[in-house]
């Protein structure tokens, strides 16, 4: 692992923006998909509603995880 983060050191001028995209991406994720998929688990049966809620929340997280890569790009 140390090799890997010293490669990582050298290769990479601007590390940051990596670290950025790694912690926006897992909050993203655990704020937005990670409920969502236990909503999904929990529920014995999902009426048009529950799908209208989970489609908003899965779209949300799809455009947050696009916002995050696109701050690196």
């Amino acid at each position: 692992m140390m090799i890997l983060s010293t490669t990582i050191a050298i290769l990479f001028v601007n590390v940051n923006s990596y670290f950025g995209l790694l912690g926006g991406t897992a909050g993203v994720m655990m704020a937005g998909g990670i409920p969502s998929l236990c909503y999904i688990k929990l529920r014995p049966k999902l009426n048009w509603v529950d799908y209208v809620l989970l489609g908003m929340c899965f779209l949300i997280t799809f455009v947050a995880v696009i916002g995050a890569v696109l701050s690196v790009v």
